[in-house]
């Protein structure tokens, strides 16, 4: 099996750790005092300085996850210069749903317009990806399928 390309696509709205911390604490306000507030926020900048995490995105109003999936998708196609009609099979393994059934893979393969493949679902929650290359390396391997896209959309789709 051999990866043609792997794209992907971030909200908008960049947070950095400070914004957040000061977010929960102004939030916390009405049910905190003062010493409470300070070592909430000790804690906070704590654990997020151990997590190694300096800035997240978050979706901007207006944005739907939708979106930045299907941008994810569209330069995934272009980076691997394939038209829709050439993917075979697509493989949602997205943990971020908007519903169960049909598979979220339905409203990815018409939207990208993935007219000659066929879609499913697959949901192992941290796992998905990664069972999902072992399934698409399978269908290569047996010859089922040529081209197989795997898209991956870590969002909640409840807008």
């Amino acid at each position: 099996m051999r990866s043609s390309s792997i794209a992907h696509a971030l909200p908008s709205r960049r947070v950095t750790n400070q914004e957040l911390i000061e977010a929960v604490v102004e939030k916390s306000r009405t049910h905190f005092r003062e010493q409470g507030l300070r070592l909430l926020e000790t804690s906070l900048r704590r654990s997020l300085r151990v997590a190694g995490t300096e800035i997240r995105f978050l979706r901007a109003n207006g944005e739907k996850a939708i979106d930045l999936g299907l941008r994810a998708g569209r330069d995934a196609l272009h980076a691997a210069s394939l038209e829709p009609a050439q993917v075979d099979l697509l493989i949602y393994a997205g943990v971020g749903r908007g519903w169960i059934e049909p598979a979220m893979a339905n409203l990815f393969q018409g939207e990208l317009q993935l007219r000659r493949a066929t879609c499913f679902d697959v949901l192992d929650a941290c796992a998905s990806w990664l069972r999902s290359l072992l399934i698409a390396q399978s269908f290569i391997d047996s010859g089922t399928y040529k081209t197989v896209m795997v898209l991956n959309c870590e969002f909640n789709f409840k807008e």
